[in-house]
């Protein structure tokens, strides 16, 4: 089901991972909020509100978390918020509808590869049934499954994508056709070859 040696990491995903093995992040139960947030230098703080973040370039980075989310959403909603002070500059209420539209879904991208990055996911053994390996990378990550759900199927289309262009790149490789002819038609060659010969060492004599 998930052939990881098929499976090409964007430059985003092995940005975060190289952050996380400098850190000692290695295994999921290493991504705390906590030592996320360490790792890139945001702190995190607890609220009755909403969750969102506010930073300065060169300066703060802040991250508020609504306090009474469950965990797994409390998680979730963490690796979203932590796209915009690493990735983003500006403050998002006074931008472009459009513009905000587009740090969002850049936001959420990021949220499924820092959330569950693909050197973790590469460990775990793929299983008889879907629905049973989503559950045990739900529970491992502490996240809810239909994240989960949507982080692996990105995974599947990219490995997915993959094979077909392998499979196209080697049926359009140029392989050349090596003809076999019978004995006597390479007699009949090797003597069209000598005539060919003969002929053009008269025509140097002549000239």
């Amino acid at each position: 089901m998930l052939d990881f040696n098929l499976y090409k990491p964007s430059d985003l995903e092995i940005w975060i991972s190289a952050r996380y093995k400098e850190h000692g992040i290695l295994i999921p139960s290493d991504l705390t909020i906590k030592a996320v947030s360490q790792a890139f230098g945001v702190e995190v703080k607890y609220y009755s509100g909403p969750c969102f973040a506010q930073w300065e370039e060169n300066s703060y980075s802040f991250i508020f978390l609504k306090e009474d989310l469950c965990y797994e959403e409390l998680r979730k909603e963490f690796f979203h918020e932590l796209c915009h002070p690493l990735r983003h500059v500006g403050i998002q209420d006074s931008m472009p509808s459009t513009f905000q539209d587009l740090q969002e879904a850049q936001a959420a991208q990021f949220q499924m590869v820092a959330a569950m990055p693909y050197f973790m996911l590469e460990k775990f053994e793929p299983t008889k049934y879907l629905h049973h390996y989503l559950t045990i990378i739900s529970e491992a990550f502490q996240l809810p499954y239909s994240f989960v759900k949507q982080r692996i199927e990105y995974i599947l289309r990219k490995i997915s994508n993959e094979r077909e262009e392998r499979n196209l790149r080697s049926r359009s490789t140029f392989k050349p056709i090596i003809y076999t002819y019978s004995d006597a038609t390479n007699n009949i060659l090797n003597q069209l070859n000598r005539q060919i010969a003969e002929s053009r060492g008269r025509y140097r004599v002549e000239d």
